[in-house]
């Protein structure tokens, strides 16, 4: 995904939110806009504190949400991988080798690593690009934002669909 539609993606999402809560997008927007218009007030530093960190936890269980909604279990991941062990599919996770985020008290991993025979073929390749992303809640974010060049489809659709050097283009053109 190039670099200007990430951000006419951005401005979509930032434009749904100011219709939905104005009261509250404005003033985060605004600042943004012109950061000397800080709040003078100690009463308005903390308001716009206080949404700032609202958005943000809001933000975080919308990624965490869509996580877990398109990801397995250690369980499922054990069975695709013939019955390994859970100590070897989280050493598998902590190593590098599958990408997967700890949710509370479960290790998820994102279900477009996997295809009917195993781990899909060239995972390290996309996995040594998605080390850059930090967590794997954003990588997995990353991984399934549209491309509009392609159709909508993903960086995870194409490497489900076994168009990993398309998929690896699109990756390495949207970390630079």
């Amino acid at each position: 995904m190039t670099a200007a539609a990430r951000t006419d993606a951005l401005l979509a999402r930032v434009a749904d939110q100011l219709r939905n809560e104005p009261d509250r997008i404005r003033p985060i927007l605004e600042l943004l806009v012109d950061p000397d218009a800080l709040p003078t007030g100690e009463d308005e530093r903390a308001e716009v504190a206080a949404t700032a960190r609202r958005i943000n936890r809001a933000r975080q269980a919308q990624l965490s949400a869509a996580f877990v909604s398109d990801s397995l279990s250690t369980e499922d991941v054990r069975a695709l991988l013939g019955g390994i062990s859970r100590q070897a599919v989280s050493e598998r996770v902590r190593s590098g080798r599958l990408l997967g985020a700890r949710l509370g008290a479960t290790l998820r991993m994102p279900a477009w690593q996997f295809g009917p025979d195993g781990v899909v073929a060239g995972l390290p390749r996309v996995l040594a690009v998605l080390a850059t992303r930090g967590s794997a809640v954003a990588a997995q974010a990353w991984m399934r934002t549209p491309i509009p060049d392609e159709g909508g489809r993903s960086a995870a659709d194409l490497v489900i669909d076994g168009e990993l050097d398309l998929a690896l283009h699109y990756l390495h053109a949207a970390a630079h």
